[in-house]
């Protein structure tokens, strides 16, 4: 793993590589440094899946065993964390962004946005994606996608990430929007209906069984 395997990006991938590292730059010193992502998110962010940043993660570990320098390209040079002694693995957001940043600064531009199309972000995403292009996003408590740089931003991170096709997101959207939709009716049907409609109300003065079991 000497190196990412990518020397060229899109400009969609730059310009979600510049939405990350604009965002961390505009949060607070001391909250960049303390931000941690989950192994899912970093590779999310990363765009590789959890098992190449699993390899990553042990390939560090030889190295620095071994007192050999690391690849500043290489996955292997992200540094990781467990907090106690069996805790999950997790990233300083601070490291990956320095990562993302040696890898946008070291790569060329393969395409052009059209100049009336000049927006940033996943708002660059959303009116630019094919139907294969994906965007990190961050999936909240109740299923809903968002934005995953405005997440790591605002403090909602979750520790689940996706990358999603237009497609995908808009499918998540519908999931949870139609899953809080039915739990509202059913909630007002509770309230509306009594106890009855929870199947388990008894009846206020059940009959008493006769002396030979019968009623």
């Amino acid at each position: 793993m000497a190196n990412t395997g990518k020397s060229e990006m899109t400009t969609l991938e730059k310009k979600e590589y510049d939405d990350l590292v604009e965002r961390l730059s505009r949060m607070k010193s001391a909250q960049r440094k303390l931000t941690m992502l989950s192994a899912i998110e970093a590779s999310v962010l990363l765009k590789i899946s959890i098992g190449t940043l699993d390899r990553a993660r042990s390939e560090r570990r030889d190295l620095l065993e071994a007192g050999k320098s690391i690849d500043a390209a290489s996955y292997a040079a992200i540094p990781c964390c467990r907090p106690g002694d069996n805790g999950p693995a997790q990233y300083f957001a601070q490291d990956v962004a320095k990562y993302l940043k040696r890898l946008r600064n070291a790569s060329k531009t393969s395409e052009t946005l059209p100049s009336a199309i000049q927006l940033d972000g996943i708002r660059c995403w959303m009116s630019t994606a094919s139907a294969v292009d994906t965007w990190p996003f961050s999936i909240q408590l109740d299923g809903r996608p968002i934005d995953l740089m405005d997440a790591l931003s605002h403090g909602q991170l979750t520790g689940d990430a996706r990358r999603l096709t237009l497609r995908d997101f808009a499918t998540q959207l519908a999931l949870t929007a139609a899953a809080e939709f039915h739990a509202t009716e059913a909630t007002a049907i509770r309230e509306e209906s009594g106890p009855l409609v929870t199947g388990v109300a008894l009846e206020a003065n059940p009959p008493k069984p006769r002396a030979n079991g019968a009623l």
